[in-house]
């Protein structure tokens, strides 16, 4: 997690933070859901022997949020528990910026 000063500030270091991140983590287009003011990810193999990982950013108020999970196969990749952290991760941070506790319960 990164926090800027404010929204205008995440917003402009977003694409320049996600160019470099989806670089190394995929090609092909993953669903987060529906989460944050704004989000990316892509999915593919990732090192050796049929491994498979989904990396994505999340824009959240004032912060940038990254996910990432992956697996021996695509097929072991537990795609929705990918999304559940998303929600997790990007809930927690809207309800810090919100002056709330943030509850870190799953």
């Amino acid at each position: 997690m990164v926090a800027y000063e404010d929204e205008k500030a995440a917003e402009a270091a977003y694409d320049v933070l996600w160019k470099n991140t989806a670089r190394t983590a995929g090609r092909d287009d993953a669903d987060l859901g529906p989460v944050g003011a704004r989000r990316d990810a892509v999915g593919g193999p990732i090192g050796y022997d049929g491994a498979y990982g989904v990396t994505g950013q999340i824009r959240v108020g004032a912060a940038l949020l990254w996910v990432s999970s992956d697996a021996r196969s695509e097929k072991k990749l537990d795609k929705t528990l990918v999304k559940d952290l998303a929600a997790l991760f990007s809930d927690r941070a809207q309800q810090a910026q919100n002056g709330e506790e943030p509850s870190a319960a799953l």
